[in-house]
Parts: C-alpha cells; structure tokens; sequence
C-alpha cells in the first residue's frame, strides 16, 4: 500500500510538472509570436528595452526546458544514462544551457547594437535673416551644416520680410509655378507641414503628403516636418527661439530616405 501511494504521487507530481512546464513553454511562444504581430505592424520595441524582452524569453524557454526535461528524464524517455539517473541534475544544466543560449543569440540578432539602434544626425541651430546676413541664413541636412541662401543648398531659410515684420519666417524652396523661379531654387522640392505633436520625439513618422513651400508661419514650440530640397528625404524640427533676425531650431535628420525616425 505505501508502495502504491508513494508511485501515486509521484506520478501526480510528474503530472504537474509537466503541466508547469507545458504553460511555460506556450507562455513564452505566445509572448514570441505577439512580438512578431507587433513588428509586422511596424511597432517596435524600444532599443532599451529589448534587454528586457531577451530576459524574458530566456527565462521562460529555460524553465520550460527545465520542468520537461527533467520529468521526460525521470519518466526514462531520453536515452542518456546520466539522464535517467539523475533527472534533477539533467533538469538544471538542460535549463540552464537553453537560457544562456538564448541570451547569447539575442543579445547578438536582436539586442541595442543592431543596426535599428543605431543614434540619428540631431542638433540645434541659429539662423539669420537672408537679408542682413545671407551667409548664414540656410541649413543643409544632408551636410549638416550652415550655407547660404543663394548657395543652392538650404533645405531651409530664415528671412524676414520687406519691410520687416516683427518675427522672421522659415522658408523652403520649392520649384512650382506660379512662383518665379530664381537659380538656387533650380531643382528644388522641400516642403514643410506642421506637426500636432508637442515634443520632437513624440513625431515617429512624416506624413506622405500635406507638404507646403515658400514662407512659413513660423511659431516657438511649432513642430514641423521637413521635405529637404531634393524631395527624398526627410527632417523634424521643433523651433525654440523666433525673433526678429533670427529663428533657432532643434533639428533631427533621417539620412536613408524613410519617414520614420525610429
């Protein structure tokens, strides 16, 4: 009778184990295929929390590894002597080994150095107004750098109007009639529209159309994407200081064509 009792629960036990083990393992799948579902609807993890994400994987796959393991161990079903002989030390190494693997992979194909991590061109500029300082009064994305207004370069001015009005103006050349067409607009297709968002890093993406060009009216704490001059590619700016003479700006640039800055 204590024979039959003693096999009885062990046998319960087995049964739980495996029943822990099994709702780890659909547990950690499901977590993984929700993380496919959102990366196929272009929602990414954020690169500093993908630490996180491979803890948890890892962690669940381990487990799970563990509680199968070693009841298959138990049950005699894994043809390894050591196994069958010692299935809670088979458990622990088997666990332990899917874990460190799975953080070593992930941290290599899926961790912040992946490429997706990779810090965007950013900053902060001042720029003057075209009529009393020309030299300073365009800025180049692409170059990052400050050019001048009949440089041909700007993806975006700063002038203020004749007779002057009490702020400057953003400007963005685009080459569209009825507008007469000066040389250093030659070629040019900026464009600008303003964003609702109030911080820089809440715009994830530019809309695909509603860009304008020539003058803006330009406000502090407006946010705007740009359209730079060549028409392919894309910038956001939050302005922080609109005077008379001048405009200042915080700028993020997404050099390889795509409206999304991620």
């Amino acid at each position: 009778m204590a024979g039959e009792r003693e096999s009885s629960s062990v046998s319960v036990a087995q049964y739980w184990v495996v029943v822990v083990g099994a709702l780890l393992g659909a547990l950690t799948l499901v977590f993984l295929m929700a993380l496919v579902i959102m990366a196929a609807l272009d929602y990414e993890v954020p690169v500093g929390s993908r630490f996180l994400v491979i803890s948890v994987l890892a962690l669940g796959a381990g487990l799970a590894s563990a509680f199968l393991g070693g009841t298959a161990a138990a049950a005699g079903r894994i043809p390894v002597p050591f196994a069958s002989s010692h299935p809670i030390e088979f458990s622990a190494a088997g666990g332990v080994g899917v874990l460190v693997l799975i953080m070593v992979l992930g941290s290599v194909l899926y961790g912040p150095s992946s490429d997706s991590g990779k810090s965007l061109p950013t900053g902060r500029v001042v720029l003057f107004d075209g009529w009393a300082r020309p030299s300073e009064s365009g800025f180049s994305f692409g170059s990052q750098t400050i050019v001048s207004w009949w440089s041909g370069q700007a993806d975006v001015l700063v002038a203020n109007t004749t007779p002057p009005e009490s702020s400057a103006k953003l400007f963005v050349q685009y080459q569209v009639p009825p507008y007469e067409m000066s040389p250093q607009d030659q070629g040019a297709r900026g464009g600008a529209v303003q964003m609702s968002q109030a911080r820089l890093d809440d715009v994830v993406e530019c809309p695909a159309e509603g860009y304008g060009g020539h003058w803006l009216d330009t406000r502090q704490n407006a946010i705007y994407c740009l359209r730079t001059r060549d028409g392919q590619h894309y910038a956001k700016i939050k302005v922080s200081e609109v005077f008379a003479d001048r405009i200042a700006f915080d700028w993020i640039f997404q050099p390889n064509g795509s409206r999304k800055f991620k």
